[in-house]
């Protein structure tokens, strides 16, 4: 039941990887690989009653959020029937339109770079706020220059995160990075990034859905275009399972997240 489609190229435009612990991306592919629990491509996981494949959609809140903006990917997804997941910095998390995204049935998350902000507490905080731990997204991934790849991933195990994401890597469902850690850190899938690289979101999602992986729909609160809309409506029409990232990656590893 593996992919019969071709891995699509997801190169990004820029490389930074000179200014990290990274001698390249091939080579941290490479680590990567070597320190997760095998993706099992060849048998693909089994997605709540019977879907071929999960669908999350990711909200990176880099700027402050509105009360409008909100209400419009909030209602576009009621009306799709999409589950989403809010990842906020520390100086954009909004305590009044966090509850609302909760009560909605949605999920609020933690995004951040590590290495050029800090933490500064803020994941206690949040986890004291919500009652549980955060899941955690990088606020400049593989292309920009906060990118540190494995270093990364240490520093949201070591804050006790409930997930994290894989920074580079081909894997279709959340997998386990244990690095030098006695508590495997569950990582998500590369995001389909519809903010950043548009033209490529069609062919990312087909390959996962045909590896009956797990389609994370990257994209910023601000951003609510025509095209936006269209490509989620095609991807519920391939009938998926609607889930938050927390409740994917929690389906895979009920003990860990």
């Amino acid at each position: 039941l593996a992919s019969r489609r071709e891995v699509p190229d997801l190169n990004y435009p820029h490389d930074f990887s000179e200014q990290s612990d990274l001698l390249s991306p091939e080579k941290e592919l490479i680590a990567m690989l070597g320190s997760v629990v095998p993706d099992l491509q060849s048998n693909p996981p089994s997605w709540p009653m019977g879907h071929r494949f999960a669908l999350s959609i990711r909200h990176d809140v880099d700027r402050p959020l509105t009360r409008e903006d909100l209400d419009r990917h909030l209602n576009l997804e009621a009306t799709l029937g999409c589950r989403s997941t809010w990842y906020f910095k520390s100086e954009t998390f909004d305590n009044d339109l966090a509850r609302i995204i909760l009560h909605h049935g949605h999920e609020v998350a933690y995004h951040a770079e590590l290495l050029s902000t800090g933490d500064d507490g803020f994941v206690d905080r949040l986890r004291r706020w919500l009652g549980h731990s955060p899941g955690m997204t990088f606020h400049g991934g593989m292309g920009s220059e906060g990118f540190r790849g494995k270093r990364s991933l240490k520093q949201c195990a070591d804050l006790q995160v409930a997930y994290a994401e894989l920074p580079i890597g081909r894997a279709t469902r959340p997998v386990l990075w244990f690095g030098d850690n006695v508590r495997p850190l569950p990582v998500t899938a590369l995001p389909v990034k519809w903010d950043v690289f548009p033209d490529q979101c069609r062919e990312h999602a087909e390959w996962l859905i045909d590896s009956q992986g797990h389609v994370i729909v990257e994209n910023h609160p601000d951003r609510f275009e025509e095209s936006y809309c269209r490509f989620l409506q095609w991807l519920t029409t391939q009938h998926p399972v609607c889930l938050t990232i927390e409740e994917a990656v929690r389906h895979f590893y009920p003990n860990r997240s």
